[in-house]
């Protein structure tokens, strides 16, 4: 299966390693993007935290005063 793009990095953990090792960092992976690609909760990298649709996530983060970053 060939996947690009961010939901193509929680799938290895190698790629976002450094990431996953900073405490001051939470790696997110979106249910919609992942259900489009068919990629499933099992596959993501330990470390990897699920959520159902990430612009829910995103607003509810904005909320409680964390910034948003694209990388």
């Amino acid at each position: 299966m060939y996947l690009n793009g961010g939901i193509a990095a929680v799938t290895q953990r190698n790629r976002i390693k450094p990431l996953l090792e900073n405490k001051k960092v939470q790696v997110v992976a979106c249910g919609t993007s992942m259900e489009a690609r068919n990629i499933q909760k099992d596959e993501l990298a330990p470390g990897v935290i699920y959520v159902p649709a990430s612009l829910k996530e995103i607003i509810k983060r904005m909320q409680e005063g964390y910034i948003y970053l694209v990388l």
